[in-house]
């Protein structure tokens, strides 16, 4: 596992060293370069294939993905640790002379060079053996990429949280509890303000399992929150500011769902769903849109009635498919819903 996260952040660091080279290069030429509708458009790269030279399946979409754009805005907070670690920007330099051509030259505190350093620190955090400390810097990162960079730094971030997170027997991050006798999951759960739902599935535990005392449970202090980004369909949970999991989504149709920040306000379970016809359906019955789980928003001007919902029909999911709500697989819905509760700080992006 330790090795395989080492590789897999290896091909994000090369990826954005061919970044800074590109980019110096199209600066260099910029003169000559055609305008954007004359420019043709660029043949797409051929895809890897796994198992021809050295670790070549892992290199080649990171070459291609990172290398092809810096990171976007988004205003996303980004955790302490990344935020600390980023370089100042570089000071104002004066306007170059009239006639004078500048060699284009990427400057040491460029945004592109900022994520280089930054994927640096996450590789060494990685060769030491702190995940945690690298899932920080990481997170920062993946919060301001799009598209396969994106996807890519999620593939290391997935590896990580697959031990960190939903291995029981990892306790590294976490808290470890004992349990006293007559304790239960809710009264934990209480007791480091938490869902105690999540507590059963961090310890692969059904909810109506037995407690037995002087047991040691894995337990994640921190509160939850949520990215949307709807042009990508796609949701991040994280929790304390590091990155969690991401899932895919449904979103409304014809711009319904609103960009902005909410709160998660009500969590149910098989909520029952009133129609914009009116009248009340029930879990079950025909027509049932809501899922296995209803995790409503607050309501604000211009967007009342949201939040997010399951659904049967998994088809939808990745689609403009809602009246404005987003919507999960029913499995992923009920694993999200373990990890929030009310007061969660919902942001949806473009």
């Amino acid at each position: 596992m330790k090795k395989l996260l080492v590789l897999l952040l290896i091909a994000a660091l090369v990826g954005i060293i061919v970044s800074r080279n590109r980019g110096a290069e199209r600066s260099a030429s910029n003169t000559s370069a055609p305008s954007a509708a004359e420019a043709p458009s660029p043949a797409p790269a051929p895809p890897a294939v796994p198992g021809h030279g050295p670790d070549q399946g892992r290199l080649e979409p990171a070459r291609r993905t990172l290398a092809s754009a810096g990171p976007r805005e988004t205003n996303v907070e980004l955790p302490a640790l990344a935020a600390k670690q980023t370089a100042p920007p570089a000071p104002a330099q004066a306007a170059p002379k009239e006639g004078i051509q500048q060699t284009a030259q990427t400057p040491p505190d460029s945004p592109t060079a900022q994520q280089e350093k930054l994927l640096e620190q996450a590789h060494a955090l990685l060769e030491a053996g702190d995940r945690v400390k690298a899932r920080e810097i990481l997170t920062g990162l993946y919060l301001n990429y799009r598209g396969r960079q994106a996807q890519d730094l999620r593939a290391v971030l997935d590896a990580i949280n697959k031990d960190l997170i939903f291995n029981p027997r990892c306790m590294e991050g976490a808290i470890i509890h004992k349990v006293s006798p007559g304790e239960t999951l809710t009264k934990i759960g209480a007791q480091y303000h938490v869902n105690w739902r999540m507590v059963a599935l961090l310890n692969g535990m059904e909810p109506d399992d037995l407690l037995r005392a002087g047991r040691q449970l894995k337990v994640l202090a921190g509160a939850p929150s949520i990215v949307v980004w709807k042009g990508e369909f796609r949701l991040a949970l994280l929790f304390d500011g590091a990155y969690v999991k991401e899932y895919p989504i449904g979103i409304g149709k014809d711009d319904s769902t609103p960009s902005g920040q909410f709160k998660v306000d009500e969590m149910m379970i098989r909520a029952p769903w009133n129609p914009p016809g009116g009248g009340t359906i029930k879990y079950g019955e025909e027509g049932y849109a809501l899922g296995e789980r209803w995790i409503a928003f607050d309501d604000q001007p211009g967007a009342a009635g949201l939040g997010i919902h399951g659904t049967d029909h998994e088809s939808s999911i990745g689609t403009k498919c809602s009246r404005g709500c987003i919507r999960m697989s029913n499995k992923d819905v009920i694993e999200l819903y373990a990890f929030l509760k009310p007061g969660a700080k919902v942001r949806i992006l473009e």
